[in-house]
C-alpha cells in the first residue's frame, strides 16, 4: 500500500517545515472499481455492484482525503448481498 501525494506532502510538511498535521481519529476503507493512484482518484464502488480492483484508506466517510492506496492481488466481483471482508492481518501499511 502506497501513500498518496496528499499524505506524503502532509508528512513532509510536518517533519521538515514544522507544520502541524493532525491525524484523523477514524480512518475508513474505500473499495474501488478502477485504479486509484497517488493522486487519490478512482471510482469508488456504489451500491452492490462492480468488480473491486483497488482499495484505499481515507480520512472521512465521504468528502475526505485518500491517505494510502493499492491494487488488490486479485479482483473481486461484488454481487447483490455480498460482503467484502479482509482477513485479520491481511491489510498492512508499511513505510519503505
Amino acid at each position: 500500500m502506497s501513500f498518496t501525494t496528499f499524505l506524503e506532502n502532509e508528512v513532509l510538511d510536518h517533519v521538515f517545515r514544522n507544520a502541524a498535521y493532525t491525524p484523523p481519529s477514524t480512518v475508513y476503507i474505500g473499495l474501488y472499481t478502477s485504479a486509484t493512484g497517488a493522486g487519490g482518484t478512482g471510482t469508488e464502488v456504489s451500491g452492490t455492484w462492480g468488480t473491486i480492483t483497488h482499495t484505499a484508506v481515507l480520512d472521512a466517510a465521504s468528502g475526505g482525503n485518500m491517505l494510502a492506496e493499492t491494487a488488490l492481488t486479485a479482483s473481486k466481483p461484488i454481487a447483490s448481498g455480498d460482503v467484502f471482508r479482509f482477513q485479520a492481518g491481511e491489510f498492512d501499511i508499511t513505510l519503505t
